[in-house]
Formats: C-alpha cells, sequence, structure tokens
C-alpha cells in the first residue's frame, strides 16, 4: 500500500528544493535567533551550522511557553573554529569569520552550557588549517585527528562551562525521503524499502564515534545523540505517522525537529546551572 502523504505537501512533489526550504527546521529563523521565549531568561548558547539551526523550530516550540530561550549563533555552511576554515572555490566562505566573532562575545560574562552542532563528517576535503595552502585529506585518520583537534579548541573556547556536543542525525542510504514518498504513483516505490535502516548503517556513524570518544574522555564534555530521539531498537526512521522527518537527505525537517525536541531539551536541561 502507497504510505499516505498530507495533502498540503504533495504540491512539492515536483519540485524537492522548494520543499527542502520550506520545511527545513530551520526555515525563518535568523542566524543570532533567540530561540524560545526571547523576553525570557537565556539558559544556553547554542552555535553550528545548518545542523545546528534545524533545531530552532522544535526547540522554539518547547521553550517558547517557559520563560527561557537559547541564543544562537548559526551560519550555513560554516565549521565552528578559529584555527580552521571552509573554502568554496578555493576561498574562505564568507560569514563564518564573522559567526566565530559573535560567538566569542556571546560567551563574555557568562557560564551558559555551549552547545554545538555541526554537520561534522560534511567537511572532508573543503577545510584547511589557517595559513596552510592546502585542504586536509580526504581519509579516516587524518580526518579524526583533524575533528579532533576542533574539539580540543572548542573545549578550550567553552572554558569552564558545559560542552554539549550534538552528533549528527542518523543519515541512512536512501536520498531525500521526500523525493522518494511525494512521488504520484499508485504502487509501492522501491526507495519505501530504504526509509527506515539500522543505527549501525548510519553514514553518521564514524564520525560520532569520534565525538563520543572525546567527550568521553575530557572533562565538562558531552555528547548528545540525535539517534535516541529518532530511532527506537536500532531502527532508524525517516518518516513517521505521516510526518517527513527530513526535509532533504540529512537534514531534519520542521517534522524531524519538533520529534528532537523534547529530547535535546531534556538533555540541555541536565547541565543547566
Amino acid at each position: 500500500m502507497k504510505i499516505r502523504i498530507p495533502d498540503e505537501q504533495l504540491s512539492f512533489a515536483s519540485d524537492p528544493k522548494s520543499y527542502h526550504i520550506q520545511n527545513y527546521g530551520g526555515h525563518g529563523y535568523e542566524l543570532n535567533s533567540k530561540i524560545g521565549n526571547s523576553s525570557g531568561q537565556e539558559i544556553a548558547i547554542f552555535a553550528g551550522d545548518s545542523f545546528a539551526l534545524q533545531y530552532a523550530y522544535g526547540l522554539d516550540h518547547t521553550l517558547r511557553g517557559t520563560g527561557f530561550y537559547i541564543q544562537g549563533q548559526f551560519q550555513h555552511g560554516c565549521l565552528i573554529s578559529k584555527s580552521y576554515v571552509r573554502l568554496v572555490n578555493n576561498a574562505p566562505i564568507k560569514g563564518c569569520k564573522e559567526t566565530n566573532e559573535a560567538l566569542t562575545k556571546a560567551l563574555a560574562g557568562n557560564k551558559y552550557p555551549l552547545i554545538v552542532a555541526q554537520h561534522w563528517n560534511g567537511y572532508r576535503g573543503q577545510i584547511q588549517y589557517n595559513g596552510d595552502s592546502k585542504t586536509t585529506s580526504l581519509d579516516d585518520q587524518s580526518y579524526t585527528s583533524i575533528l579532533r583537534g576542533a574539539l580540543e579548541e572548542l573545549r578550550s573556547t567553552a572554558s569552564e562551562r558545559a560542552l554539549l556536543i550534538v552528533g549528527s542525525q542518523p543519515i541512512g542510504p536512501a536520498g531525500a525521503p521526500g523525493e522518494c514518498l511525494l512521488r504520484r504513483c499508485f504502487l509501492d516505490q522501491p526507495c519505501e524499502k530504504l526509509l527506515s535502516f539500522r543505527s549501525e548503517t548510519s553514514k553518521s556513524e564514524f564520525v560520532n564515534s569520534i565525538l563520543r570518544d572525546f567527550a568521553e574522555s575530557t572533562p565538562q564534555t558531552y555528547f548528545i545523540d540525535p539517534a535516541k530521539a529518532i530511532c527506537q531498537d536500532d531502527n532508524c526512521f525517516t518518516f513517521d505517522n505521516g510526518k517527513i522527518l527530513y526535509s532533504d537527505s540529512v537534514h531534519l525537517s520542521k517534522e524531524g525537529s519538533l520529534k528532537t525536541a523534547d529530547w535535546l531539551s531534556a538533555e540541555i536541561e541536565k547541565h543547566l546551572e
């Protein structure tokens, strides 16, 4: 039987790009948004790229009825690092330096937990050490070393505060679930068999193991695994009860952001002073 999709989403059937833009979990939020009750009390600082901003929709809904907000410092396509820069067409991507500077200012004079989420595995071969003329290697050993260096820098930036490292959400073997599910047809699609997958086959598993190991061996540093909100008994889902959880092949949709919000806010709450 063909999986049922809400009628309002079928209008995107021929335009997956528009579907992603309109349904991405960070759609409509400024890069320095106050997430939650903007007139309330700040409780944490959330920094990162689009893998961080994707949580804005869900966290905003969870925190809006409280007296609290989380200060965001986001920039699409940027690694939160002073030592490493991302290159596009052999030039540093715009906005990354400014985002790192804004984060430094946001951290000054407080001990709010620092939450960081990034497309941890997405910058292979696209970053270089400041002053170096070559981009980084693609092999696992080299990238592990680079990533640990960036994590150590984040730990130093966080100073005495708690550092919460949000791992990459499970990424399965299929492409964007919307591209599969929004096709107009009356027969099952082969791609529907890939809408769920075992957690150990996730494309995020390798990089998350690096993040987990670093957190477990570093004081005041904690790894938060999105799989705990998206997977059940090691089975991960891109589609749940008529709701598409990913806006493209890797980013959480608004529905995915909502699904992870209670879990993520509870994890953050554990480390509030």
